[in-house]
């Protein structure tokens, strides 16, 4: 298919996900909430650790990764890992991040990401004020090289980054056809709520996790 995607094919790896998937598009959300490790937060910056913090109000232990090793030691040692991050966040922040729900590591790590459900992706799309995709290719590379017919749920990507409408198709969606791999079926993507992407089939996932998750919303 397209790097984009046509209705038809999405439409069609929507259904197949449905048939052969332990867990459904539209389910997304809930087993996040009911799976141990299931969530995996790239980069642990403002957005990233944002992400972390609304995770773990609703009771979802997600592990952040980041190749910057102080960040990581920030999170581990249970303080917000950037300067003003408690005016930014509040005070409930600071407590979330002593409670030992929020983790840390490198990506080196393959085992602390390589089973994840749902991986949010945080990093950087900006370098001296200029568009900048070199670490969103990255880490599209780590996780989509997860990805195959061994996975019987195939892992979902949501691109959290600021980006432009179309980047996420252009950048993830053409990576994972480069692999084999096929959307709605070996893996699922879906942008930001702003910025889209995954066309109809990542519409579904977006509504699925951003809805009120154990009872709370957490996004």
């Amino acid at each position: 298919m397209s790097p984009r995607g046509s209705d038809d094919s999405v439409s069609y790896g929507c259904r197949a996900s449905m048939h052969n998937a332990a867990i459904p598009p539209e389910s997304y959300g809930k087993a996040l909430g009911d799976t141990p490790g299931a969530a995996c937060v790239w980069g642990v910056g403002h957005i990233g650790y944002n992400t972390l913090i609304r995770l773990a109000e609703v009771g979802i232990a997600g592990r952040g990764l980041d190749i910057d090793a102080q960040r990581v030691e920030a999170v581990n040692d249970g303080r917000i890992p950037f300067s003003g991050g408690v005016e930014w966040l509040g005070e409930e922040a600071v407590t979330l991040s002593r409670t030992g729900s929020i983790s840390a590591t490198t990506p080196d790590d393959r085992t602390a990401y390589e089973t994840a459900l749902v991986h949010f992706v945080s990093v950087p799309t900006e370098l001296d004020g200029q568009p900048w995709l070199e670490a969103l290719e990255r880490v599209t590379g780590q996780i989509l090289d997860t990805c195959g017919p061994h996975r019987v749920t195939p892992p979902l990507i949501i691109v959290e980054s600021t980006l432009v409408p179309g980047i996420t198709d252009r950048v993830v969606l053409t990576a994972a056809r480069d692999r084999g791999l096929a959307q709605g079926v070996h893996v699922l993507v879906a942008g930001s709520l702003g910025s889209g992407g995954g066309g109809p089939l990542g519409l579904v996932i977006r509504r699925s996790v951003w809805r009120p998750n154990a009872g709370r919303s957490w996004a």
